[in-house]
């Protein structure tokens, strides 16, 4: 078992105060229901703690107990759904793709931890830079109301589900806890826009991500415009590109894409696999955001959950 090494917060396995739980095994401390009636409705019923799987990585802790860690979400969730809008979506739903996906099963190095703060200068993370802003800012205001400072790496991460949520799509539940680290991951790490359906199945398959987590991942570019690959400043998704939705799948099986895709997205029509899909997320999109939400849920307990190398 590897977990990332560069992680800030010290974990304790000692029974959680007042459970007989170790703390290795909570979700969250929201999840002991104390405070979670202003959550419910933002998050929906978040799972018992006894249900939730073993993550070393999270600290249940990191915001106090259950009251406290509910009220920290609760001003949270505020403050991004007052910040977001159809407009920074697209931007802030990458920024968490790419604090997340620099995440390497191999070493079991990177994942959702932050770094992305020290990364904007990266070639790949062109444009990111106002998401990190965005995020400073939002940040500093939560820090004003909250008993404890919100991480940045639980901020990236909420923020993207939130975009997700904003823009039409699905209500994804996530926990927090994750450590925030200090320094850029390597450059290098994220999955090229150049790769092939079999390059970007066994990239995915290493990093511990199924064929269907693939594909439903590539669905978040039916939000927001290219950055780094030309046209720059083209909607991927030219027909709803506020809109959380199964039109980007619908555009990948046109024979006349549009300019904006990227050689890794029209790979994706190129394999039976993949493809299989493509065309059942095209039609029918309860499918697709199950999907999604399953998916998303996973890259962001990346570099917090135990990886074998």
């Amino acid at each position: 078992m590897k977990i990332n090494a560069r992680r800030l917060d010290a974990e304790k396995d000692v029974p959680a105060h007042g459970t007989g739980v170790s703390r290795r095994s909570l979700f969250t401390s929201v999840a002991t229901g104390v405070g979670l009636s202003v959550l419910e409705p933002v998050f929906g019923a978040l799972p018992a703690f006894a249900s939730a799987p073993a993550l070393p990585g999270l600290d249940p802790n990191k915001y106090g107990d259950a009251k406290q860690t509910a009220e920290v979400l609760a001003i949270t969730v505020k403050e991004l759904d007052q910040a977001i809008s159809f407009k920074n979506a697209g931007n802030l739903l990458r920024l968490a793709f790419h604090d997340s996906g620099t995440f390497n099963g191999r070493l079991g190095t990177g994942g959702a931890n932050g770094s992305i703060a020290f990364e904007t200068s990266q070639s790949a993370n062109g444009g990111l830079l106002f998401g990190v802003n965005l995020m400073k800012r939002i940040k500093k205001k939560i820090d004003a109301q909250s008993p404890v400072p919100i991480g940045f790496a639980d901020l990236v991460a909420l923020a993207g589900a939130r975009s997700v949520k904003v823009t039409g799509g699905p209500d994804i539940k996530i926990p927090v806890g994750r450590p925030d680290v200090t320094v850029a991951d390597p450059p290098g790490m994220l999955p090229s826009e150049t790769l092939t359906a079999d390059g970007l199945k066994k990239l995915f398959a290493d990093n511990g991500y199924s064929v269907q987590d693939l594909v439903a991942l590539s669905g978040a570019h039916t939000i927001g415009i290219s950055r780094t690959h030309p046209p720059v400043g083209l909607p991927l998704d030219i027909i709803s590109p506020n809109t959380f939705d199964t039109k980007y799948f619908q555009l990948l099986l046109n024979p006349e894409k549009p300019l904006g895709f990227f050689p890794s997205d029209n790979a994706l029509v190129t394999d039976p696999e993949t493809k299989a899909y493509v065309v059942k997320f095209a039609n029918d999109k309860q499918a697709f955001f199950k999907a999604f939400s399953d998916a998303y849920l996973k890259l962001t307990l990346k570099g917090v959950e135990p990886t074998s190398a």
